[in-house]
C-alpha cells in the first residue's frame, strides 16, 4: 500500500511538472503589449479607474497615491467603499479634498441578490463619466506611463477591452444598452452585439465577451 501510494504521488508530481513546464512555454509564445508600440492619440479619452476597497486602510493610501500620481492626462478615479469597518472611508474622504480627480462613493447595505464586489463595481461604473472604464483592485499600483501605453496601444488596434487578472480596461457601454458592469463594449459598437478584442498586458490575451 505505501508502495502504491509513493508511486500515485510521483506521478501526479511528474504530471504537474511537465502541465506547469507546457504553460510556461505557451504563455512565452503568446504576443505582449509591452512588447509592442503604438502612436500617442490625437486626443487621449478621459478614463475612469473603479476601485472597490473593503477594509483596506492599510494599503490604501499609498495605492491612491501610485493611481493619481500616473501621467495620464485625462483620469479619473471613482473609489467604492463597500461596506468597511476600518478607516477605508474616513482615509478616502479625507484624500479627496485635496485630490479633485478622486470621488468617493459609500455603500452602507448589499442589496439582495447582489455580490459584494459585483457591486461596488457597479456603483462606481454608475458614478464613473469616462470613456475608457478601468477596473483596479486597491492595493494594486500602477506603473509610470502604464496608462499611457495600454490606452495609446487599445486606440491604435481599435481594442473595446484590454486587461490582466486584477486590473480590466474596458470601452464603455453604448448609450441605447444598459451600462453594467460585464458590459465590454463601446460607443461604436451595436448594444448586445459587440463582440469586441482582447488583448492583454504581459499576460496572454484573454477571451472577447460573447
Amino acid at each position: 500500500m505505501i508502495y502504491l501510494l509513493l508511486l500515485l504521488t510521483g506521478v501526479s508530481a511528474l504530471y504537474l511538472m511537465n502541465l506547469a513546464v507546457l504553460l510556461r512555454r505557451v504563455m512565452r509564445a503568446l504576443p505582449r503589449i509591452k512588447r509592442l508600440e503604438a502612436p500617442a492619440p490625437a486626443r487621449w479619452p478621459r478614463v475612469s479607474m473603479i476601485m472597490p476597497a473593503r477594509d483596506e486602510a492599510r494599503t490604501l493610501e499609498p495605492a491612491m497615491r501610485s493611481k493619481l500620481g500616473n501621467s495620464y492626462p485625462e483620469l479619473e478615479l471613482v473609489l467604492v467603499n463597500d461596506r468597511s469597518t476600518d478607516a477605508t472611508g474616513s482615509l478616502a474622504d479625507r484624500f479627496a479634498q485635496e485630490e479633485p480627480r478622486l470621488q468617493v462613493v459609500h455603500i452602507e447595505q448589499l442589496p439582495a441578490d447582489w455580490l459584494g464586489k459585483v457591486h461596488a463595481m457597479q456603483r462606481g461604473l454608475e458614478r464613473a463619466s469616462g470613456e475608457w472604464i478601468l477596473f483596479s483592485d486597491a492595493d494594486v499600483h500602477l506603473a509610470p506611463k502604464a496608462l499611457e501605453r495600454i490606452v495609446a496601444y487599445a486606440e491604435h488596434e481599435g481594442l473595446e477591452r484590454i486587461g490582466r487578472r486584477e486590473a480590466v480596461l474596458r470601452g464603455r457601454a453604448g448609450a441605447e444598452g444598459p451600462r453594467r458592469a460585464a458590459d465590454g463594449c463601446r460607443p461604436s459598437c451595436e448594444p448586445g452585439r459587440c463582440r469586441g478584442q482582447a488583448a492583454s498586458l504581459g499576460m496572454p490575451a484573454q477571451a472577447a465577451l460573447p
